[in-house]
């Protein structure tokens, strides 16, 4: 409980979040994200009467997981590009060497930075209630499943954020750490889908052998987007992930733990390994 003060007090949380909420870019930020949420889940209840006007229960669940995954798609974007600004903004202000030299260590000032731009995943959360409420309201998903959902999301922001901060970290301008961290994002769920599989298929065919297809089909096994799937599957009682690393080698099927479920635990270990990473890159070279 200390712990979780201590970060709570943290001075750097308190100035960022007083910052943010002085510039009109985050509301305008907000909006934005709330009408995209809006407008999708307009468009799918508009199509749950057809053409016979007649209600299928299905389509509140379809609906629930499409703006869970416009959701997913918005914060992938808005996250990093928050987060690659949060020590490279400093620099670009010629305010750094006044926020290192405080007696705040650089851990502390990297999960500042960090928690706060949590917490307003929270707030753009806690706003898209009311969207959510309109499935609620037709049934089909439980509070349950819900906040499970969300405490991945967080998790997941959670080390997107962390890359956004490294690069952050390690270069002098926002735009160029903002795009480096989508780059790599893009890598990370698309790019890795190509890479991945032609360098499991071409080693397959040379060696003869499934069995370095499986070895790198198991790696698909983080991937964002097999996990948003396998995060769909343990609700809806389908094997969509599964079905997609069986193909590609890969087989570990059951009934009690799914890719979201592993992924949970490893974005939480990445994201400390980066903010450790983040708070050694600021710090300071003492000449011995």
């Amino acid at each position: 409980m200390n712990k979780i003060k201590t970060l709570l007090n943290n001075p750097i949380v308190k100035r960022e979040i007083k910052q943010t909420f002085r510039k009109a870019k985050i509301f305008w930020i907000m909006a934005a994200y709330l009408f995209a949420l809006a407008g999708v889940s307009s468009v799918v209840l508009g199509s749950v009467g057809g053409s016979s006007n007649a209600y299928d229960p299905v389509l509140p669940s379809v609906m629930y997981f499409v703006i869970l995954g416009m959701q997913m798609l918005l914060l992938t974007l808005i996250v990093p590009i928050t987060t690659s600004t949060a020590i490279s903004g400093e620099k670009e202000r010629q305010t750094f060497d006044l926020l290192i030299i405080t007696k705040t260590s650089m851990y502390d000032i990297i999960m500042g930075k960090m928690l706060s731009s949590l917490m307003i995943v929270c707030i753009m959360i806690v706003l898209s209630m009311p969207v959510y409420a309109v499935v609620f309201y037709y049934g089909g998903v439980s509070v349950l499943q819900f906040l499970l959902n969300q405490i991945y999301m967080l998790c997941y922001v959670a080390m997107i954020g962390s890359l956004g901060i490294v690069f952050s970290s390690v270069m002098k301008k926002s735009t160029a750490a903002s795009i480096a961290t989508i780059a790599l994002i893009f890598a990370i769920t698309i790019g890795a889908w190509m890479f991945i599989g032609m360098v499991g298929l071409m080693l397959s065919a040379i060696f003869r052998t499934k069995t370095l297809l499986k070895i790198f089909g198991s790696l698909f096994i983080f991937n964002p987007i097999v996990s948003f799937i396998s995060m769909i599957d343990s609700q809806m009682g389908s094997d969509i992930s599964w079905d997609l690393l069986d193909e590609i080698g890969f087989s570990f099927e059951n009934d009690f733990i799914y890719c979201w479920h592993i992924n949970m635990i490893v974005y939480i270990f990445i994201s400390h390994l980066l903010i450790k990473l983040a708070a050694k890159k600021i710090a300071p070279v003492r000449k011995k």
